[in-house]
């Protein structure tokens, strides 16, 4: 499954608090970030996530999942999302987003680290 590890002290919480829609484009892939969702234990955020490409709409979660001083960020398994290469520059993109906006966080590792950076880098 892909996914990035973040750490720092933004939490789950946090990423819901200061939610944004985001939409960027790169290629032909146009990617959406439309709304968040907390649970009750404040602990996993999760983004209702759009991705277009080649004509195809994709919709899956995006799950934010914060233990031990860490954000995990990666699919949500509901509905078994396709890891197509545009999904995966999304979750890529989005920890970006989240690094920019918090500059004491850092990329602590993952599977998509090559892919966490700013749109057209």
């Amino acid at each position: 499954m892909p996914h990035a590890i973040l750490k720092g002290p933004v939490t789950a919480e946090d990423i819901w608090l200061s939610f944004r829609p985001l939409e960027f484009h790169e290629g032909e892939a146009h990617c959406k970030a439309l709304d968040c969702l907390l649970s009750a234990d404040r602990k996993t955020a999760l983004i209702r996530s759009l991705v277009v490409e080649r004509s195809l709409s994709r919709s899956f979660l995006t799950r934010v999942v914060e233990k031990d001083g860490t954000l995990t960020l990666g699919l949500d398994p509901l509905g078994t999302p396709e890891r197509t290469d545009a999904v995966k520059r999304f979750l890529g993109f989005c920890a970006w987003a989240i690094l920019q906006a918090s500059p004491e966080m850092e990329l602590a590792g993952g599977n998509i680290t090559d892919l966490v950076r700013g749109p057209g880098a």
